[in-house]
């Protein structure tokens, strides 16, 4: 008797990816808050988006160089052009994150893990035999 199906190695093998990757970078993100490492920066412009689709960004000034921090549309609006605001900086990746979007990640990682779970289960058991 087989134990999986076409179908469900083909969901294994999409979920698997995903809750690896949400998972690496949910606990790279807690080394980060961990770390504390946190930067000054100088807001020069924001660009918030109200659809899912689209990303809502800030774009930050550090060391004469600008980076782009992705964040939620719901913290885009806190802050202004000009603004002086401290935020994580990961010096591995030279990149900034927002506290929240640490958040976002977490649920990622549980929401793929629950996907690949559910594909784990041998659904050729709950069928009936002909």
């Amino acid at each position: 008797m087989k134990t999986y199906s076409k179908n469900q190695l083909f969901f294994i093998t999409v979920a698997l990816p995903f809750f690896a990757y949400w998972t690496f970078l949910y606990f790279q993100n807690q080394t980060l808050l961990k770390s504390g490492n946190k930067k000054e920066c100088l807001i020069t412009d924001i660009s918030c988006h109200e659809a899912a689709s689209m990303k809502s960004t800030l774009s930050l000034s550090y060391n004469h160089k600008i980076y782009v921090m992705d964040l939620t549309t719901n913290d885009c609006y806190k802050y202004t052009v000009g603004q002086r605001e401290k935020f994580l900086f990961n010096v591995k990746n030279d990149s900034f994150l927002h506290l929240n979007y640490l958040g976002a990640s977490r649920n990622k990682a549980l929401i793929s893990g629950l996907f690949l779970l559910i594909a784990l289960i041998p659904w050729s058991l709950f069928q009936k035999k002909k």
